[in-house]
């Protein structure tokens, strides 16, 4: 057998050494492309290797901030790229002019995400300007004080039982912040998560279901925390992180391992922002919970009819429409009576 092994190598190094023979077949082309090295291959590629004997290429998946994913060669990362910019801000890997970076600005230039950021960050400015920087025993997520914050319509379920027509507010404290910490940990999300789901469920799916679960979230804080002042997008991106659970849900059995295992991390990242929620100034834990049930029950009409179950797949759709009117009437009517 060794016999045989060691003439199979004598022979293949004198036919590779052969002036008139022909060349080696190229591993990494693919019909028409003529590329030799994986980096110049299209970004659609998977692990993959040369011929036995030559070093193997090992790749990243990075997910671009408009939702799309492209994998990057592993030997063209840093340790600091591939551990902050591959996570937070993948527009630093590769060439930021390249065609394909292009693409996702204009993607992303189209996005509800993108004008929702926008938004939040000009209302931001614009009440910084008005009204200074607390100190930070007052507000320690850099922002505003408080009065500016009622000002500019931050829900208070006290003042929308004085004035039945400042209601209004239960929707436009959605797109305040606190403060700069505040804002910085929704746009992340916003850009690491949601976005992604925008793409998938589309850009009005996304926004309905984003500004109903975000009224949704206010309407519950407003009458377990009557006095409190609250503000932020979380609760509308709560209500996002509720739908997909559902469809998580609905899909678990027909998901591969890999996606389950995305499916857990996104979990134990919206456990961990929730968290995080109960150490940020005027911010409603209550407010995460009722985005949270809000957009889960949203899910049920979206996804129920999906699912292997036949009643589930049946009724699951008109159940989840019932519950969702359930819920508001009955906030609204305890938000009324306990809170006025």
């Amino acid at each position: 057998r060794k016999e045989r092994i060691m003439s199979n190598i004598v022979t293949f190094s004198e036919f590779n050494n052969k002036p008139n023979s022909e060349p080696l077949p190229n591993p990494w082309a693919n019909g028409n492309n003529k590329s030799t090295h994986p980096s110049q291959h299209d970004h659609n590629y998977d692990h993959e290797s040369q011929i036995e004997g030559t070093t193997s290429h090992m790749y990243y998946p990075i997910m671009d901030l408009d939702g799309s994913q492209r994998n990057v060669p592993t030997h063209e990362l840093s340790g600091i790229q591939l551990y902050l910019f591959a996570s937070c801000c993948p527009c630093f890997i590769g060439n930021p002019l390249s065609d394909h970076q292009k693409q996702v600005y204009k993607n992303i230039a189209a996005s509800f995400t993108f004008i929702l950021t926008i938004t939040e960050i000009f209302l931001l400015t614009f009440m910084i300007s008005a009204g200074g920087l607390a100190p930070l025993s007052q507000n320690y997520s850099i922002g505003p004080p408080t009065n500016i914050l009622v000002s500019f319509k931050a829900r208070v379920g006290q003042h929308i039982c004085e004035y039945p027509t400042s209601f209004y507010r239960l929707f436009t404290a959605i797109f305040l912040h606190a403060g700069i910490i505040h804002l910085l940990f929704n746009v992340f999300f916003q850009f690491r998560v949601g976005i992604m789901l925008e793409k998938k469920w589309g850009m009005l799916s996304y926004a309905m279901l984003f500004l109903v679960a975000g009224t949704g979230g206010n309407v519950l804080g407003s009458w377990i925390s009557p006095s409190a002042v609250a503000v932020g997008a979380s609760g509308g991106l709560y209500g996002v992180l509720g739908a997909c659970f559902v469809e998580m849900g609905v899909d678990w059995r027909r998901a591969d391992e890999s996606t389950r295992k995305q499916n857990t991390i996104v979990i134990g990242v919206a456990v961990g922002l929730m968290l995080v929620g109960f150490f940020i100034g005027f911010v409603d834990f209550f407010g995460h919970f009722g985005g949270l049930v809000t957009g889960a029950i949203i899910g049920g009409i979206w996804f129920c009819p999906n699912s292997d179950n036949g009643y589930v797949a049946r009724y699951g759709r008109i159940g989840s429409i019932i519950v969702l009117l359930v819920y508001f009437l009955i906030n609204l009517l305890l938000l009324f009576k306990l809170a006025c």
